[in-house]
């Protein structure tokens, strides 16, 4: 592109020296006015695909930005979920663990049936399928 971008450049300029050059009015005047017209199209043209081109290359480019950003985002979130579902999932092993040990030191003491604690009766109480 840039081959025909300076050729019809250094033509436009050479259509310019002889429409300067040329006499107003005369048949000479009027085809160089004429050529300079058609190549001041064509060098639009030109312009106007090399932008195309070039915004089609910056969308493109964006795209892929757009892409990674997406994709490390669903790698965090990922994360943040196990870390979530870990936590969450300590949250209630840990507290069931430290009651059912408590709870087991508790009944184990109560076996020997010297003293009794509170334990067996908040048991009772709260395992009772129907209460009264």
């Amino acid at each position: 592109m840039d081959d025909i971008g300076a050729m019809l450049d250094r033509e436009y300029e050479t259509t310019l020296q002889a429409v300067s050059q040329a006499v107003t009015g005369s048949e000479e005047a009027r085809w160089q006015l004429q050529k300079l017209t058609e190549l001041h199209k064509q060098r639009m043209s030109v312009k106007q695909t090399e932008d195309e081109s070039f915004m089609r290359f910056e969308e493109l480019d964006l795209k892929k930005t757009e892409m990674r950003l997406k994709e490390e985002q669903l790698k965090e979130s990922r994360k943040d979920r196990i870390i979530k579902i870990v936590l969450d999932g300590a949250a209630i092993v840990v507290p069931v663990t430290v009651s059912s040990f408590w709870m087991a030191k508790g009944l184990k003491f109560e076996e020997t049936g010297t003293f009794t604690s509170r334990t067996g009766q908040w048991l009772s109480n709260h395992l009772r399928m129907f209460k009264k």
